[in-house]
């Protein structure tokens, strides 16, 4: 017994630096995009096991659509990109154009899609829920998927 407590010990120990190390990774990543797009507040993706899928297995999968907050205003990218986003003092978002946004947007996804190839690594490092990337780091939401 002494053998297997310890490697359940050791085990432990290697999740949470694996998960100190993820979350290092996406922050830093996260970083050069915060830089890039200065008036980027914050991006987020819900990501969880669904509870029914029509007699198919439940697997836990990412979902890449991004949600952001521009110049304060928040956009949902599966809806219409910056077209019409006023910010908290009723301003457009502040995109110099519609390629601007679209950039990000492809950015955004891309940056997830990479998080989609590491599925199960993801799924080891962060909860269910919505994760919320700002510039202060990495925190991960409720949220409700049905």
């Amino acid at each position: 017994m002494k053998k297997l407590d310890e490697m359940a010990a050791k085990v432990k120990a290697l999740k949470e630096e694996l998960k100190s190390q993820f979350e290092g990774a996406v922050k830093e990543a996260a970083d050069e995009i915060f830089e890039k797009y200065p008036k980027l507040e914050n991006f987020s993706w819900t990501q969880y096991t669904p509870h029914f899928n029509d007699g198919e297995p439940c697997e836990f999968s990412i979902h890449n659509d991004c949600d952001y907050t521009y110049n304060g205003v928040e956009i949902n990218s599966s809806a219409t990109s910056y077209k019409g986003g006023l910010n908290k003092e009723g301003k457009e978002a502040g995109f110099e154009s519609e390629k601007e946004a679209n950039d990000l947007e492809e950015v955004l996804s891309d940056f997830v899609s990479k998080l989609e190839e590491m599925e199960e690594t993801v799924r080891a490092c962060l909860d269910e829920g919505r994760v919320i990337v700002s510039r202060e780091g990495v925190e991960v939401e409720d949220y409700d998927h049905d």
